[in-house]
C-alpha cells in the first residue's frame, strides 16, 4: 500500500525555524475536496474519536513514459505510447492510468510549491525505477502481441507526487489512543495505518 511510508508531522510545529523551506512538485491536478473527506472519515469520529489535524502529503513516484514499435509476424507494425509507474518508496511497477498527448505531455498534471514536510522524496533510483518499468513493459506487450521485433524508446521520465489526504485523530477518553487515516486524493480509497510514527 503505498500511503504505508507516511509519518504524520504535528503542524504546530509547521512554523518552526528550518521548517519553512519549500519545494516545486509535479502532482495531479484534480483531487477530492476536505469536505469529502471528513464526510469520508466521519465513522471513525463517531467511534469516540475526535479529528486533530487534516492536511494533504505528497507521495513519489516515478513515471516513465515508452514509445514501442512493434514489428508482427502476420499483422501490420504497430506503434504504442505506454505509460509505466514505479513506486518511489518500494520499487511496484505498474501500467499507468495517465493520459498520454502528443507522446510525452501527461494529461491532468500541474507543479506547485509544496512544504519540504509535506512530501516524500523516492527512495528508488532512476536506474532501479528504469529496469522495473521495462519488466512491466514486456510483460504488458507480450499480453498483446507476439512481437517479431520490437524498438523501445523512452521519451520522458519525471518525479511525480500522488497527493494523499492524512487525519490525525485521538481518542476523546485517552491522550494516548491515536489513529492515522489517509485517503487517496484521487480515487477517494481509505486507509487506517497501524503503528506508524507519530512526530508531535
Amino acid at each position: 500500500m503505498a500511503a504505508s511510508g507516511f509519518r504524520y508531522i504535528n503542524s504546530s510545529k509547521d512554523n518552526d525555524e528550518g521548517d519553512t523551506e519549500s519545494r516545486c512538485i509535479y502532482t495531479v491536478s484534480k483531487i477530492i475536496s476536505e469536505g469529502r473527506v471528513r464526510e469520508k472519515i466521519r465513522k471513525y469520529v463517531n467511534k469516540g474519536f475526535k479529528l486533530v489535524n487534516l492536511k494533504l502529503g505528497y507521495y513519489p513516484f516515478w513515471l516513465v513514459i515508452f514509445k514501442v514499435e512493434i514489428q508482427r509476424f502476420i499483422f501490420k507494425p504497430l506503434t504504442m505510447i505506454v505509460p509505466v509507474t514505479v513506486d518511489g518508496i518500494t520499487g511496484k511497477a505498474e501500467i499507468s492510468y495517465f493520459k498520454i498527448k502528443d507522446e510525452s505531455e501527461i494529461d491532468g498534471i500541474e507543479r506547485i510549491e509544496v512544504s519540504e514536510r509535506q512530501k516524500l522524496n523516492p527512495s528508488i533510483s532512476l536506474d532501479e525505477a528504469l529496469e522495473r518499468a521495462r519488466d512491466i513493459l514486456n510483460f504488458y506487450i507480450t499480453t498483446r502481441a507476439i512481437p517479431k521485433r520490437m524498438k523501445v524508446e523512452i521519451l520522458k521520465t519525471i518525479v511525480l507526487h500522488r497527493p494523499y489526504w492524512i487525519a490525525l485523530l485521538k481518542a476523546e477518553d485517552s491522550k494516548e489512543d491515536k489513529k492515522i487515516i489517509v485517503v487517496n486524493a484521487i480515487s477517494g480509497e481509505v486507509m487506517e495505518m497501524e503503528g506508524e510514527e507519530y512526530n508531535g
